[in-house]
């Protein structure tokens, strides 16, 4: 400790206070300072206080699943969680045929055939080509070639859709191409029973 003198009275002043700044000491700003380094309280093999508990520890959430993702299947177009998806991603491309789907997903390119499914989703940036036999399609991206859609069939604006196209149902929005044939179809009738 040292002694100082305020107003001709002796005042002690603990040594861990640094003095005052004077004015003819440089003043500084947090740019010229350099960080200080970390260092725990605690010393190796000594317990600490407040060190937390690792039960109490957070995992991250990992809920975000594929479906939250943009251009993935949303689970209003899903329907069950049993229904066979089949997604084409980005920057892949598949030939072929296509059985036993009851969604195709496309975002990336495909040349194929695809019978009995239940949807067929072609996002911005895919591309299909081939024969399709769907319940519904959802077009945003390219489709060549023929698709029938029993129930409804939406062309999106950011769509060009090059081919024969028959349906119960059709939504074109402004902005989209489409180059061939629309031929449509009677939409599916609810059973009704004939009495005698």
């Amino acid at each position: 400790m040292h002694k100082s003198s305020t107003d001709g009275a002796d005042a002690l002043l603990d040594d861990d206070i640094p003095p005052l700044p004077s004015d003819d000491d440089p003043v500084l700003s947090s740019d010229d300072l350099e960080p200080t380094a970390f260092k725990p309280a605690a010393t190796r093999g000594t317990p600490m206080a407040s060190r937390p508990n690792v039960a109490s520890l957070k995992t991250p959430d990992f809920s975000r699943r594929m479906m939250d993702l943009p251009g993935a299947l949303r689970p209003h177009e899903a329907g069950s969680v049993s229904e066979k998806t089949l997604t084409v991603g980005r920057d892949i491309s598949l030939s072929g045929e296509i059985s036993k789907c009851d969604h195709l997903v496309v975002e990336g390119r495909i040349q194929a055939n695809l019978e009995d499914a239940t949807s067929l989703s072609v996002y911005e940036g895919g591309e299909f080509k081939g024969r399709v036999d769907v319940k519904e399609a959802h077009i945003h991206g390219h489709f060549e070639g023929d698709l029938v859609a029993h129930q409804r069939a939406v062309i999106y604006s950011t769509a060009r859709f090059e081919g024969t196209l028959k349906t119960a149902a059709i939504t074109v929005e402004e902005g989209a191409v489409i180059k061939g044939t629309l031929d449509p179809m009677e939409s599916p009738r609810p059973s009704s029973s004939v009495l005698p």
